[in-house]
């Protein structure tokens, strides 16, 4: 099974920048129960999302002959604008 956690790339500058668009379902499975007052995505479930931007952004920037990989990550900071879309 693969999950793809891009919907949409708005802006991309080859080898320096890339952002993107995710819209999560309420129905989601890894929702259920998880912060049942204010749905949120898991931490681990962003930082993929932006591990698979990260990998466009290699291979856009080399003409798609390479293929990243996210092999070990340390820190990370979560942006302040990923915030719930429910009310």
């Amino acid at each position: 099974m693969r999950f793809l956690f891009i919907d949409r790339v708005t802006s991309l500058e080859r080898g320096r920048r890339i952002t993107g668009i995710k819209s999560f379902s309420s129905s989601e499975p890894f929702l259920e129960s998880h912060f049942t007052r204010r749905a949120l995505v898991p931490g681990v479930l962003l930082i993929e999302a932006m591990a698979q931007l990260l990998g466009w952004l290699a291979s856009y920037s080399y003409d798609f002959r390479c293929v990243a990989v996210l092999t070990r990550m340390t820190v990370s900071t979560r942006p302040s604008s990923s915030v719930s879309g429910f009310s």
